[in-house]
């Protein structure tokens, strides 16, 4: 948002930005939880229920982007203000001041399908959940799973050691790129000599043969998938991937990770 635009509603709208790995249109954990947290204390300060917090994408226009935002801070804000309700001495909920008055979001995905509704139109259809990359619908069960649970199952750093990566219509071995708070700089196969192996339908890359280069993945991380060969440098650092694999080490554990094809993210085990 613009400065003269924040200035016009005098404090009333906030820049929220976006925090994601590599381009994903899934938030960071920490970032939903942010969000969420904010929308709830928002809503505390009026008892009387008149407050509205509405969310607008004016930089990218990604609608799944924002719907995914939306959902991640519905879920946060909604177990937030129910435990503050429920608690001794705690928020009385708005209107009749009864706890519970307030409306509940028992799963992310249950936000999501309200903000799609509220959509309406085409939107409805296209941006179904069943429709989109795994990685949205796999990134709001993982925040359902941190909300429930209060905390996250793993804080160790996770080393990836290897990527398989198959099933693309491309000629040329793809360039592989992962980044992760845990990593300095993102780590890519484009000039790795001996990184990848291509045998004109799978390539296998190996990662972090040494401490000195080890990919580290902290928290949430992007596995993206780029055109090789004489298409690499199609469209600049800006052309869409091939595919892209989006998780957090937080919901990982030391395993072989595959996930099956999909029209939209590569088999990548």
């Amino acid at each position: 948002a613009s400065p003269e635009f924040l200035a016009a509603f005098r404090g009333r709208v906030v820049d929220a930005g976006f925090d994601a790995p590599r381009g994903s249109p899934t938030p960071t954990a920490a970032y939903a939880a942010r969000l969420g947290l904010a929308v709830a204390a928002w809503l505390t300060l009026d008892e009387a229920g008149r407050t509205a917090v509405v969310f607008g994408d004016l930089g990218a226009g990604d609608r799944c982007r924002c719907g995914v935002a939306v959902a991640a801070a519905c879920r946060v804000a909604s177990a937030v203000l129910a435990a503050s309700e429920a608690a001794p001495g705690g928020l009385p909920g708005p209107g009749s001041g009864a706890p519970g008055d307030r409306p509940r979001v028992d799963s992310a995905a249950e936000a999501y399908g309200a903000w799609l509704e509220a959509c309406g139109g085409d939107a409805a259809k296209r941006l179904r959940l069943e429709g989109l990359p795994p990685s949205f619908a796999r990134s709001l069960k993982h925040l359902d799973f941190a909300v429930e649970a209060r905390g996250l199952p793993n804080e160790r750093p996770l080393r990836l050691l290897g990527v398989s990566v198959r099933g693309l219509p491309v000629s040329d071995a793809p360039v592989l790129e992962v980044a992760s708070p845990g990593l300095a700089r993102p780590w890519t196969s484009d000039g790795a000599p001996g990184a990848v192996e291509w045998d004109g339908d799978e390539a296998f890359y190996a990662l972090g043969n040494s401490d000195d280069d080890a990919c580290v993945l902290r928290g949430d991380f992007a596995v993206v998938v780029r055109f090789g060969g004489k298409y690499r440098s199609t469209g600049g650092d800006d052309a869409a991937p091939i595919a892209r694999f989006v998780a957090s080490s937080a919901f990982l554990c030391d395993c072989l990770l595959y996930t099956s094809p999909s029209p939209r993210d590569a088999t990548l085990s």
